[in-house]
């Protein structure tokens, strides 16, 4: 099996253990009137480097892997049919999963969709509509390419005051990053404004978008080409990736309207769910969405959804982990959220 770094050995161990005595298997087989959505963000012909930094990357093999093993073992539904079925309009399949990815990265369509098409499977893309057409990188892909290339060249690069990335002081690029990325989300909302529009203009700066294509988000035209097969939706992911919970109810309503109508002007469909950015919500942002008029919203909770539950916080399980298979699978078999609570249980 190819190396994984950022996996630990322990962990991959104890998924493929299960997989191999089948535990696994029949975890996932006691899913029943319940469904899993599963959210990923980029998929790459190669996961390294800056791409490599967190968990939310896999490689198209490992995708296109996954995928093949979702549709012998699972029933592929649309998130749409999710929304049905928790809403009671349509009867739950047995071991029912819905494939979701956010940021709408120029990706998506290059590398995603031919396997959608091959497996004849569909997938909702969450894009945030500001964005679409434009040469700007999301903040937090902004960051992991200025940590590398300060480790690489051994640079100080100060973005504000208290807000440093020193490549000479950087030992593990990765945890640098996620550490980072952390500090910054934990500031107040003008600090992280002020950061946010530090790291665009080094976007322009550096000319990042061109060095670095793989960051790149598609363009409205590659939306229209993309839906027109039928095998990938649109949602929306608000305007600019924006943190709902910082904003008040009517900055939120103004948010989320204009990118559901954007969207949908841009496409001539519906607009009709929502990804919470970073999986941020909270009461007064879950109802703006109502009263914006999606009819749901997906968070980054883990977990299983069944008849009934809150349509405006819908769990998702988050597919990464360097394209590891065994991990992957006790992810969809719901085996890792057991474990997870017999380690707070125990």
């Amino acid at each position: 099996m190819k190396s994984l770094p950022g996996v630990s050995q322990a962990r991959t161990a104890l998924a493929r253990c299960c997989a191999s005595i089948g535990i696994t298997g029949i975890v996932g087989q006691n899913q029943g009137a319940r469904a899993r959505i599963l959210l990923y963000h980029g998929v790459l012909s190669r996961v390294d480097g800056p791409a490599a930094f967190g968990n939310l990357f896999v490689e198209s093999v490992d995708f296109e892997n996954q995928l093949r093993f979702l549709k012998r073992a699972f029933c592929v539904v649309s998130l749409q049919e999710v929304f049905e079925m928790v809403a009671g309009s349509r009867p739950f399949v047995d071991r029912a999963i819905a494939i979701t990815l956010d940021d709408g990265y120029r990706n998506t369509v290059r590398n995603v969709l031919p396997i959608l098409k091959v497996l004849d499977l569909p997938a909702t893309v969450f894009i945030p509509s500001n964005m679409v057409g434009t040469d700007r990188l999301l903040w937090f892909d902004t960051l992991r390419l200025l940590v590398w290339e300060t480790y690489q060249n051994k640079e100080s690069l100060v973005l504000c005051k208290n807000y440093v990335i020193d490549g000479r002081q950087i030992k593990e690029p990765e945890e640098f990053f996620l550490n980072f990325t952390a500090k910054i989300m934990d500031s107040d909302r003008l600090q992280r404004q002020e950061i946010e529009e530090q790291l665009g203009a080094l976007v322009r700066k550096r000319n990042l978008a061109n060095r670095y294509p793989e960051f790149v988000l598609a363009d409205w035209n590659e939306w229209r080409v993309a839906t027109a097969s039928k095998r990938l939706s649109v949602g929306a992911h608000g305007c600019e990736h924006e943190d709902l919970r910082l904003l008040s109810f009517r900055e939120c309503l103004h948010i989320l309207r204009k990118s559901k109508r954007k969207i949908e002007k841009e496409l001539t469909q519906p607009c009709e769910v929502l990804a919470y950015p970073y999986g941020h919500y909270n009461t007064h942002v879950a109802k703006a969405a109502y009263e914006t008029g999606y009819k749901g919203a997906v968070t980054v909770e883990d977990g299983l959804n069944q008849s009934g539950e809150n349509l405006f916080a819908l769990k998702r399980t988050m597919v990464g982990d360097k394209g590891n298979f065994y991990i992957f699978k006790a992810r969809v078999s719901g085996l890792w959220g057991l474990f997870r609570q017999w380690s707070r249980r125990y």
